[in-house]
């Protein structure tokens, strides 16, 4: 019985008015959607000062420290995501509790460490002999914005200094690498 019925399909199947052929044809292959434009961002929003002081900030209120060394703010301009959706970011160090940058709370695009001036010291000693001092510096206006290119911004001894990655010949590209290898390492320590 089932022998009949698949065989009388079978016959329906030929009996009906098969679709026309088409010749082959290579399937079209669509273009790759473009990249997405990188977002345009304020400086200000990857780190900018901050309108206002906030002292009720977590670790800010009350901070003591007791230790000698260096009151510094180093900032650290990078990206974070993926390399084709990758935004400024930035990472700030600083021993300094007056400095806006001390002061501000951390954001999914700013993390703030708070360190003591001895840790301060320790990291940029460390930072010194990878060859922050070899880098050409330039001096800058505190007021001056921030980002969002590869970067990093020193705040010491009351002077804003700063120097790109992008704007370096090879050797101190190099150098430069040493010196992110090195502050991400002392991010992931602080965790």
């Amino acid at each position: 019985m089932r022998r009949a019925l698949v065989v009388l399909a079978l016959l329906a199947g030929c009996a009906a008015d098969p679709a026309p052929r088409r010749p082959l044809e290579p399937t079209p292959i669509p273009d790759p959607p473009a990249p997405a434009p990188t977002p345009v961002v304020s400086p200000d929003e990857v780190v900018g000062q901050p309108t206002t002081v906030d002292l009720t900030t977590p670790d800010v209120a009350g901070w003591e420290d007791a230790t000698e060394g260096e009151a510094a703010t180093l900032v650290y301009v990078t990206e974070q995501g993926r390399r084709d959706r990758a935004q400024a970011a930035a990472i700030v160090f600083s021993s300094d509790p007056k400095h806006p940058h001390f002061q501000r709370r951390s954001t999914s695009r700013v993390t703030v460490q708070r360190v003591t001036r001895a840790d301060m010291t320790a990291l940029l000693r460390d930072l010194a002999a990878l060859g922050l001092e070899r880098l050409p510096w330039a001096a800058q206006a505190f007021d001056e914005e921030i980002g969002p290119e590869r970067a990093l911004y020193l705040y010491r001894g009351g002077r804003r200094t700063h120097v790109e990655k992008d704007t370096l010949p090879d050797p101190a590209r190099q150098t430069f690498t040493a010196l992110e290898r090195r502050l991400v390492q002392a991010t992931l320590a602080t965790r």
